[in-house]
């Protein structure tokens, strides 16, 4: 009998840890994609920006990415305005292909990180900014840090400063069950495991990336299985609640022409806290993106009624119908200058 049970035992770990082995064995074989752009040494750490299209006389375009966001997201919009002049995103520290800082994520220290690697970079000012939900707040406190570094900006689903105390949102209370799951994910890529089921490859959004061209693919399917990519996350979450106190000493854009391109579809309320519902959401968030048209005497506003918070960006339709909107803020902005 006791042979017997050593033997099931026997067979319960082996059945138990295949898929592990192979996980690890498949893991073994995946091949590191290099940055489609370059690295540059910001302070200790090294931050990636890729440029596309050509330096015509106009402003240039930053691209700034959502909370835990890869350039190749934007693959659309960049792809799209760059046909007109020269756009540049970049990866924030420790997303995509930038090595981790070791920093805080408030808006203060994103930019300054931003502003050295720009002039590394030899980005001509001013130029224009997009950005896409928390860049919201790192957008608006670039502005307010560098005076006159900014000639035009278009948000697009943005961050509100102090939608948090609209919405009655305690970041605190909900990151140490975010943090879990995100330990969770990040075992999961360590052993191998999301080589058999990875959980980011599920759903609608990941099935509009399906849509990129196989390049972007692949570069997205490496960043998905980068660890640091979602210790940065965590870490712009929590700093949210700072980078947002930072954002807002921002009043006024002047008269910069500016943009604010609003998903029209019910935010999904999975991605909130239990006690507000999409419609909640959706009404409250509005009511901010309404607030922020004051901020500029040369202001515009836009919805785009069939997208929501992220197909607005991976979904090549809504992705595109941004782009005259963008275009329009770039020809209204001021020529560059040498830097």
């Amino acid at each position: 009998m006791k042979k017997l049970f050593k033997i099931l035992a026997v067979t319960i770990i082996t059945l138990s840890a295949a898929p592990l082995l192979v996980g690890l064995i498949l893991k073994s074989f995946n091949d590191e994609v290099p940055p489609p752009g370059q690295m540059v040494d910001v302070g200790g750490y090294k931050l990636h920006i890729h440029c596309t299209g050509a330096d015509t006389g106009l402003p240039t375009v930053v691209i700034e990415t959502g909370s835990g966001e890869a350039l190749p997201l934007f693959y659309w919009i960049q792809k799209g305005v760059s046909a007109t002049t020269k756009v540049c995103s970049y990866d924030r520290a420790g997303l995509g292909w930038s090595e981790e800082s070791g920093l805080p994520r408030d808006s203060k220290t994103v930019n300054e990180a931003l502003h050295t690697l720009l002039n590394k970079a030899g980005i001509k000012r001013p130029f224009v900014f997009v950005g896409h939900s928390i860049a919201g707040l790192y957008n608006r406190d670039y502005i307010e840090r560098y005076p006159g570094e900014v000639s035009g900006l278009v948000l697009l689903d943005p961050s509100h400063p102090r939608q948090g105390e609209v919405l009655n949102i305690d970041n605190k209370k909900f990151y140490p069950a975010l943090a879990n799951q995100i330990h969770t994910l990040q075992s999961m890529i360590k052993w191998g495991i999301t080589e058999l089921y990875n959980p980011t490859e599920a759903g609608r959004d990941y099935n509009l990336i399906l849509e990129y061209p196989a390049e972007i693919q692949r570069q997205l399917a490496y960043i998905s299985k980068r660890v640091t990519t979602y210790d940065a996350f965590l870490a712009e979450f929590r700093d949210f609640d700072l980078a947002a106190l930072q954002a807002d000493r921002n009043k006024t854009l002047g008269d910069i022409p500016f943009t604010l391109i609003s998903a029209g579809t019910a935010q999904n309320a999975e991605d909130w806290p239990e006690e507000l519902d999409s419609e909640t959401i959706t009404q409250k968030l509005m009511s901010l993106h309404t607030e922020m048209e004051g901020l500029s005497t040369n202001s515009k506003r836009a919805i785009i009624k069939e997208a929501d918070h992220m197909s607005l960006i991976l979904n090549r339709t809504y992705a595109e119908q941004t782009i005259p909107y963008i275009l329009e803020v770039i020809l209204g902005a001021e020529t560059p200058l040498a830097y």
